[in-house]
């Protein structure tokens, strides 16, 4: 009889976990989906050489996916010594139609930071990154900024963006911390 009264006790708390483990928690965050990012454009302006020009970066599948299918790189050709007003965008071009996903990073800009990076980082080939605009607590974004390009030469130019970074004030991905939603290293000729 005690083995069975046992027995019996087992099958209920064994039956009362399974279904418990079950349930939903109402309570439990909703995990933040990633959009999927297929394009990076940077729109670079000098209205005094009456400059515009909008240069794309464009995985065909999307950043970070198993097969990026077909990719667009344009090269960004500048003037050496000129400082060009610069805006970034993001977009999910598999969506019908295109999705601007620049929207829902402004809109959560303290959870978003661009951040950059020139190979070389000075002289022939070189682009500078300054006055980057802020979020709504005042820390780097960096979606706009000044880009000054140096002297005659051929290099690259990083951009990086990183989600939830633990570290606003992060020039680097590794200093910054979080997530890379994206990453591209257009190349730069200075002519």
């Amino acid at each position: 009889m005690k083995n069975q009264i046992i027995k019996t006790a087992f099958i209920a708390i064994a039956f009362t976990t399974t279904i418990s483990a079950c349930k939903k928690d109402e309570n439990a965050p909703i995990p933040d989906e990633q959009e999927l990012i297929t394009t990076l454009k940077i729109q670079l302006s000098n209205s005094s050489k009456g400059f515009m020009k909008t240069f794309v970066y464009k995985v065909e599948n999307g950043f970070g996916s198993g097969s990026g299918g077909t990719i667009q790189i344009d090269t960004i050709k500048l003037e050496p010594g000129v400082i060009y007003d610069a805006i970034l965008s993001v977009q999910n071009e598999k969506a019908t139609p295109a999705e601007d996903i620049t929207n829902e990073i402004l809109e959560k800009d303290d959870e978003h930071l661009f951040v950059f990076d020139s190979t070389p980082s000075s002289g022939n080939g070189s682009v500078a990154v300054s006055d980057g605009s802020k979020d709504k607590n005042g820390a780097p974004l960096n979606q706009t900024f000044k880009l000054t390009t140096g002297s005659l030469g051929k290099g690259k130019f990083g951009i990086q963006l990183m989600h939830l970074p633990t570290n606003k004030a992060g020039t680097t991905p590794s200093a910054a911390g979080g997530e890379t939603d994206l990453a591209v290293n257009f190349p730069v000729v200075i002519e």
